[in-house]
């Protein structure tokens, strides 16, 4: 078992730590693998699981605010009949987004 400590980072960061880890951990093992055909190696701990947990809620939230914008899209359009004032309707529900965005 090997043990790192890191300092607090940014998923991202945090991600392509772990991919240069798993490249170098490729690199030195790749000898063994011919002996251990069964070997597997998994980078695991805090920094792995919160990089992957946080990637994928932001992009699950892309993915719902984009849905929910063409729900809100095709509804504006039926409802008012109109395409130009459907337009208009929607920044309502754009503006907090645009404001909430860091």
């Amino acid at each position: 078992m090997v043990n790192i400590s890191l300092r607090n980072v940014s998923s991202q960061e945090a991600e392509a730590f772990i991919k240069d880890v798993e490249r170098q951990i490729e690199h030195v093992f790749k000898p063994l693998r011919a002996l251990y055909t069964d070997m597997n190696i998994i980078i695991t701990g805090q920094l792995s699981l919160l990089a992957r947990i946080l990637n994928f809620l932001s992009r699950s939230q892309i993915k719902s605010f984009g849905l929910t914008l063409a729900v809100i899209s095709v509804l504006m359009l039926i409802v008012l009949g109109s395409k130009k004032i459907g337009l208009i309707a929607l920044f309502p529900n754009l503006f907090p987004k645009i404001i909430r965005l860091d």
